[in-house]
């Protein structure tokens, strides 16, 4: 992240019936903090679509923000979202962070490797906006480059592991 503009997006399908109440992302080298958004959207030709997401329609949508600190180097950043986002079995869903607030940041997220992310068929997926408006493919395995680590809580199974999503310092 080194733009107000800049997004990150996990986009993949469900594999539970649950609600996601949390998640967490973890930092790389922060030089300029920043207060991120994180939100749950709907999926549109397997890119975020900028809706957020409602319960089956209905209800607020989950997002919530988090403060980065200059100081805030290689940890876990959680947002409890404002409103949980049900899913079910086989929905589309992403996973957005964006700017919310505080000066241009300069902060990096951390990367695990990749594994088997992008050999599961189209999901998951990485995407990045760097200000543009136009979403591109993060990683896969056409460009190696991992994935990053992210934590999805439920409300019932807890925190749940999810193909493309990666902690790897014991949280389980």
């Amino acid at each position: 992240f080194d733009s107000t503009s800049d997004r990150i997006a996990y986009v993949g399908r469900s594999f539970y019936s649950d609600y996601i109440k949390k998640i967490s992302v973890r930092t790389g080298t922060v030089t300029t903090g920043d207060t991120i958004n994180i939100q749950v959207e709907t999926v549109t030709n397997g890119k975020p679509s900028g809706t957020l997401w409602s319960a089956n329609g209905t209800g607020a949508a989950p997002s919530g923000t988090v403060a980065i600190a200059d100081s805030d180097d290689n940890v876990w950043k959680t947002v409890t979202l404002t409103n949980v986002a049900v899913l079910l079995p086989e929905d589309e869903f992403a996973i957005v962070i964006t700017h919310s607030s505080g000066a241009t940041p300069a902060l990096n997220f951390t990367a695990a490797p990749i594994g088997s992310i992008g050999f599961t068929g189209q999901y998951p997926m990485l995407w990045q906006d760097a200000g543009a408006g136009t979403w591109a493919a993060l990683n896969g395995p056409a460009n190696n480059i991992g994935a990053l680590e992210w934590i999805v809580e439920m409300s019932t199974a807890g925190i749940v592991p999810m193909p493309g999503m990666l902690p790897s310092d014991g949280l389980f």
